[in-house]
C-alpha cells in the first residue's frame, strides 16, 4: 500500500502539483483534507489544461474590445475560464455582479449563478435557466 501511495505522490509532483506536507502515510491514514486537496489539484489541472483556443476557436468571442489575440493567448487558463463564465452571465443579462476569481467565497447569489451552469446542483432557478439555455451557444 505504501508503495502505491508513494507512486501517487511522485506522480503528483511530476504533474507540477503542490505536494507540500503530504506523504504516503497521509494517504494511507485517510487524511481527508489532504486527499481532497490533492484530488482538487488533479481535477483543476485536467480541466484548465483543456482551455485552448486551438481546441476551442470559439473562445475568440471572449476578446475584449481593445485586446489583441496575442494578449488574450497570454492569459492563464483560469482567467480565460472566468472570462467565459462572466461572458455568459452578461449574455443572459444576469443582474448580479460578475465573478472575479475562482477562489472567492461564494455568497448565495454566487451559488445561484453557478447553478445556472451546473443545474444538477440545485433546481431553484428554472426560469433563469430557460433564459440561459436560449442564450448560451452549444460548443
Amino acid at each position: 500500500m505504501t508503495e502505491n501511495n508513494n507512486l501517487v505522490i511522485t506522480s503528483a509532483k511530476s504533474l507540477g502539483l503542490s505536494v507540500v506536507n503530504i506523504g504516503a502515510t497521509d494517504l494511507n491514514e485517510g487524511r481527508e483534507h489532504l486527499i481532497l486537496g490533492l484530488i482538487w489539484q488533479i481535477i483543476r489541472k485536467g480541466l484548465l489544461g483543456k482551455i485552448d483556443i486551438k481546441q476551442h476557436p470559439e473562445l475568440y468571442r471572449l476578446l475584449e474590445d481593445d485586446e489583441t489575440l496575442e494578449q488574450f493567448l497570454r492569459l492563464p487558463p483560469d482567467q480565460i475560464l472566468l472570462r467565459w463564465f462572466n461572458y455568459h452571465l452578461k449574455a443572459a443579462n444576469w443582474p448580479k455582479r460578475y465573478v472575479l476569481t475562482l477562489s472567492q467565497p461564494f455568497s448565495s447569489d454566487s451559488r445561484t449563478e453557478l447553478t445556472l451552469f451546473f443545474p444538477h446542483a440545485e433546481s431553484t432557478t428554472s426560469a433563469r435557466m430557460s433564459q440561459m439555455e436560449r442564450t448560451i451557444p452549444s460548443y
